[in-house]
């Protein structure tokens, strides 16, 4: 982190819900943290990685830790005019501090997470000063790698999405922000949805958090988790989306000098990854990495798409349309080198059919990035 700009002005704006219609549901589990391994990881850097920011960015007197009940324990510290405390991760199995280079390595080839998610958790404010704020912030993007052996996403600089939650007016609200230092002054965030909610200290209570393309919804509840609501709490369009990033992050925000303390547990990432299998033409090393023109081109409705890697990357497939409106994901996660192909049914991530027209399909492995462009006739 960096000095801050002065001030932290703490805003609430009521922002009207927007009525979502079938939105698809995740299907697979991306990562998960219950923070049961107190014994051997005190300080949360196994099982999930999560990442802190202390003395040395400027942040004093600050904790993130797991406790011997098995929550993870925040404590705000000061940084300069600001009462703060974070952890974020993208779900990195394990930080390892006495090798960052291999555990940077680790975080630039493989995002753990996914823009499109849906992540519960629980939450008990123990301790909140009159004016604080308790977040959770997520498709923040990752800061630029060069030259950085351990790459973050630094909070003051990355833009995310908001589920905050304010004890002080009894509101929860989905937000979000950009710019330099935006995080630190919640009344220049965008709000896309709020409401009333009667918070208690002391009080363990859980929610979840649905963030696909530009739709964003959030529920928060008392009880276990068969007590969930069948309603969402907040409903919300953001006609302005912003689809990339994949750390999230738990912060407190308040009056310095901190003392705001938050316990969190049962951590779920979910994604929306139904993908079509990759198959394997050869296994072997390729001479470069290249995305290959589909064929048949045109097609109607299924068409083949092939390409090479010359290293092991986290990699993506994705198709997009003319207009740049992505509309399927074909693959997302850990390749080996290889050469590998996969069919194009023809229809997006919804399993609707796609109309006749000029589509573009990205490769994206590591640093590499190919696209073409095909064309469905029907």
């Amino acid at each position: 982190m960096r000095k801050l700009l002065s001030g932290l002005v703490l805003f609430a704006l009521i922002g009207a819900g927007h009525v979502l219609a079938q939105d698809p549901a995740p299907v697979d589990t991306m990562w998960t943290d219950n923070f049961d391994d107190t014994d051997t990881d005190s300080l949360g850097l196994v099982n999930v990685g999560w990442i802190r920011f202390g003395e040395e960015d400027g942040l004093t007197g600050s904790a993130v830790k797991q406790t011997p009940e098995g929550h993870l324990y925040l404590l705000a510290g000061s940084y300069s005019v600001v009462g703060a405390v974070v952890a974020e991760t993208n779900g990195i199995p394990v930080l390892d501090m006495s090798d960052p280079v291999k555990t940077g390595q680790l975080l630039k080839q493989n995002n753990f997470s996914h823009p499109n998610q849906v992540v519960s958790f629980q939450f008990n404010m123990v301790n909140m000063r009159q004016g604080s704020i308790f977040v959770f912030a997520t498709r923040m993007t990752q800061n630029d790698t060069t030259g950085d052996p351990f790459p973050v996403s630094d909070p003051t600089e990355q833009p995310a999405y908001v589920l905050m939650f304010d004890p002080n007016t009894s509101m929860m609200h989905i937000a979000k922000y950009e710019g330099s230092y935006a995080v630190l002054d919640p009344s220049k965030w965008t709000y896309l949805g709020s409401t009333n909610f009667d918070f208690e200290p002391e009080v363990w209570y859980r929610a979840k958090f649905y963030l696909y393309e530009d739709k964003l919804k959030a529920k928060i509840w008392e009880g276990d988790p068969v007590d969930e609501p069948q309603d969402w709490t907040i409903s919300a369009v953001d006609t302005a989306a912003r689809v990339s990033g994949k750390f999230c992050m738990f912060a407190l925000l308040g009056a310095p000098p901190g003392g705001d303390e938050v316990l969190v547990d049962d951590v779920v990432v979910q994604g929306f990854g139904d993908l079509t299998p990759v198959e394997t033409i050869s296994p072997g090393i390729p001479d470069a990495f290249e995305l290959h023109q589909n064929y048949p081109n045109p097609f109607n409705p299924e068409t083949v798409i092939r390409f090479s890697l010359t290293k092991p990357a986290f990699t993506s497939l994705e198709v997009y349309t003319l207009m740049g409106r992505r509309v399927r994901t074909l693959v997302w996660g850990m390749q080996q080198a290889g050469t590998y192909k996969i069919v194009f049914d023809g229809r997006d991530d919804f399993g609707n059919p796609l109309p006749s027209g000029v589509y573009f399909y990205r490769l994206t492995s590591g640093n590499q990035v190919a696209t073409k462009k095909m064309l469905m006739m029907k």
